[in-house]
């Protein structure tokens, strides 16, 4: 038995792991549900560690919570190394955040994934580094990064003038269409807004502040009439309209002729004519006649995406290569000579331009609390955004191409400094190449029906491509990125959403089983899971079952990052759900689905007690819920009477439920003026649970965002203040 299957210090986890988020620390490439590192070695940790009953367990506790806050991490890889440990297998590897954890414990590490952008990213993380340790990646990154920056200017300075001497940070646009019913051309805003500090508050001149794009349809600001979106998606859009330029020092000018003049006199050469897929997860372009991947930029953002893929293309000859040896094998052949040096600064060269494109890219936005400008995937697939920000590549500030190639240089100085080098494979989790046998298995798999992953790394691979097609033949071949195999229940590419759910779940019961043949014996395989919806579930542990993977233990673990998550996405689940599954007994006892049902309700009372103590959020409690009862089911053979998956989850919700009224019935009634604490949290669920069994969703949202409020502060207070 392992640790992880018996404990866990879970509010020093979430502390760490909130702590990670609100410093922002970026990652080499944006990926999508990324998973907190402080989380991610807290987890590897106690998934390899025996437990050594409770009389020791107390101090090994403390150890994975002080190497989850990023403190003895040495005396943790040294009782790591006391005895031999299998490699940890992550398939579904996405940003890497895993496979690095497992470096900087000192452990060997096998990453896969089938997106090419994945696993450039990952490689760049854990196998790079690692060839040239004598080498300062992160520094020549950098001066080599200034280099193009400067060239860049002096090709293409002159399409992004200065104001009044100075040079601006971005210019905030708007879409437009034509009124219906008076023919005005009207802008597309959701808020003329431009800054919502306190004491700074600033809107678009000759505008009002409320924007002209709602729920309801698009408002004209001449005649008022109100036309519904569907109306707008008919018609289509028109020029865009600039509504005010940036200037340092956040100072905003009303637009002028001449700096519309220079954004529309921009000729970008060789733009990528790709089309986007139409009808996708979480992308809505297509309907507006945004069709191919070049529509997603303004022309001006296209000349200068275009102009640092040809300068990253011809980096290699800028990049020093003294006392490094001459010749060798290339970086994508395993090489750690000069011509392989200069390939990987070529590659963090190619992330900074693939990050750039979230922001040189008209669906990125104003963030009117900070005053930047905010990479266009701050939510799940990419929404049409209607006003949008416009970065300055020559300015300073988020956005610019400065402080891009920064970002990922302080990415690159973050990353684990030694340890063995990890391997990152292109590969098809629900069919690897050969790999072994062996492993700890710790992963983080698709969130089925939630998110494109592969659409949406398009929007990078695209310009990847060109900059990096020589250095790395073997994952920039092909015009996009695979699709065929991923494990995604996309409607469109399977004739419907049910056939698109049950395709999944075979592809993901196909990697789980594989996955099981996979593993080390004496170790669990780890899933990392955040999903609120009841039916996503259901597919992933129907295909746990049909895999003959049992849980053996769940811990929800907070990683999202904020107190009020509403912000970020209404009823947004605070945290994911760390299941722990071993391959069911071949000698496990029969029973019957009323014993086991029993058995379930009797272990999910005092484990629902003990979630609603640790802060968890009323959304996230059934899911948190589900793995102390399928514990119990996963403890016995298939059963007479066994219900479909559905029916098991509906079952526990229901004793979740009842144990929240029981929980709150012993608190009594107490006014919840705003906040709650560990007396009153039971009562905050069950007027939740009322609230959404009412309909009432807003009164539902407040309940939630009062315990959320709670439960993040209450992990913060575990480390207390630095």
């Amino acid at each position: 038995m392992k640790l992880i299957e018996v404990a866990m210090p879970l509010r020093a986890v979430d502390a760490a792991s909130l702590r990670e988020n609100q410093g922002r620390v970026s990652p080499l490439q944006l990926w999508w549900s990324r998973k907190p590192r402080a989380a991610c070695r807290a987890v590897l940790l106690a998934a390899l560690l025996d437990d050594p009953g409770p009389a020791q367990r107390a101090d090994l506790l403390d150890l994975v919570a002080r190497v989850a806050a990023g403190e003895d991490c040495a005396e943790a890889r040294a009782l790591l190394a006391r005895a031999p440990r299998p490699a940890v297998l992550d398939p579904f590897c996405g940003g890497g955040s895993i496979p690095a954890e497992a470096r900087r414990l000192g452990l060997r590490s096998v990453a896969g994934d089938l997106n090419p952008v994945a696993v450039l990213a990952t490689r760049a993380l854990i196998d790079y580094p690692a060839r040239f340790p004598g080498r300062n990646l992160a520094a020549e990154v950098r001066r080599v990064g200034r280099i193009l920056g400067e060239e860049a200017r002096r090709r293409i300075g002159h399409a992004y003038p200065e104001v009044d001497g100075q040079r601006p940070v971005a210019w905030i646009w708007a879409r437009t269409t034509r009124c219906p019913a008076c023919g005005a051309a009207v802008p597309l805003a959701h808020s003329f807004l431009l800054s919502t500090r306190p004491g700074r508050e600033a809107r678009s001149e000759g505008y009002p502040a409320e924007g002209t794009v709602s729920r309801r349809g698009v408002r004209c600001l001449e005649c008022g009439t109100t036309a519904p979106l569907a109306a707008l998606a008919r018609q289509g859009l028109g020029p865009d309209r600039l509504l005010a330029t940036v200037l340092p020092g956040r100072r905003y000018l009303a637009p002028g002729p001449e700096q519309e003049a220079a954004a529309r006199a921009a000729r970008p050469p060789g733009a990528p004519e790709t089309a986007l897929p139409e009808r996708a997860l979480g992308l809505t372009a297509h309907r507006y006649g945004l069709t191919r991947h070049r529509d997603l930029h303004t022309p001006r953002q296209l000349l200068a995406l275009a102009t640092f893929a040809d300068l990253v293309r011809e980096a290699a000859t800028l990049v020093d290569r003294a006392d490094l040896p001459a010749g060798g094998p290339s970086l994508a052949a395993g090489g750690a000579g000069a011509s392989a040096f200069a390939a990987a600064v070529q590659t963090y060269l190619a992330l900074a331009l693939g990050r750039a494109a979230a922001r040189w890219c008209s669906f990125a936005r104003w963030q009117r609390s900070r005053e930047n400008v905010e990479h266009a995937f701050g939510r799940p697939g990419l929404a049409m955004a209607w006003d949008f920000a416009e970065a300055n590549p020559f300015a300073d500030g988020a956005g610019s191409w400065r402080h891009t190639v920064d970002t990922v240089a302080r990415a690159l100085d973050a990353a684990p400094g030694d340890g063995p080098a990890g391997a990152c494979l292109a590969l098809d989790a629900a069919e690897p190449p050969g790999l072994g046998q062996g492993y700890l298995v710790c992963t983080d798999p698709p969130y089925l029906d939630t998110l494109p992953y592969a659409d949406m790394a398009d929007i990078f691979y695209v310009w990847l491509r060109p900059a990096l097609a020589a250095a790395h033949p073997d994952l920039f071949g092909s015009p996009l990125t695979p699709k065929a195999a991923e494990i995604v229940a996309d409607p469109r590419r399977h004739g419907g959403a049910a056939a698109a759910r049950a395709a999944s779940r075979t592809r993901l019961g196909m990697a789980f089983r594989r996955l099981g043949e996979l593993a080390d014996r004496d170790h669990p395989l780890v899933f990392f899971y955040g999903m609120k919806r009841a039916e996503d579930w259901e597919t992933v542990l129907e295909a746990l079952h049909a895999s003959d993977l049992r849980v053996t233990a769940s811990w929800p673990v907070r990683t999202e990052h904020g107190e009020r998550l509403r912000r970020v996405n209404s009823n947004t689940m605070a945290c994911t759900i760390v299941l722990c599954c071993r391959p069911r007994n071949a000698d496990a006892p029969p029973a019957d689905w009323p014993a086991i049902e029993a058995a379930s309700r009797a272990a999910l009372g005092p484990a629902v007690r003990r979630l609603i103590a640790m802060g968890i959020t009323p959304v996230d409690l059934p899911q948190a819920a589900i793995g102390p009862a399928l514990a119990v089911v996963g403890r016995f053979r298939a059963v007479a009477g066994l219900p479909p998956m559905r029916a098991i989850l509906a079952t526990i919700r229901a004793a979740v439920e009842a144990e929240v009224a029981a929980a709150a019935a012993e608190v009594g009634a107490h006014p919840l003026d705003g906040a709650v604490d560990e007396r009153t949290a039971a009562q905050a669920h069950a007027l939740y649970a009322a609230a959404i069994r009412g309909g009432r969703r807003e009164e539902a949202l407040r309940y939630n965002d009062m315990v959320s409020t709670w439960g993040a502060r209450r992990a913060r207070g575990s480390l207390g203040p630095r």
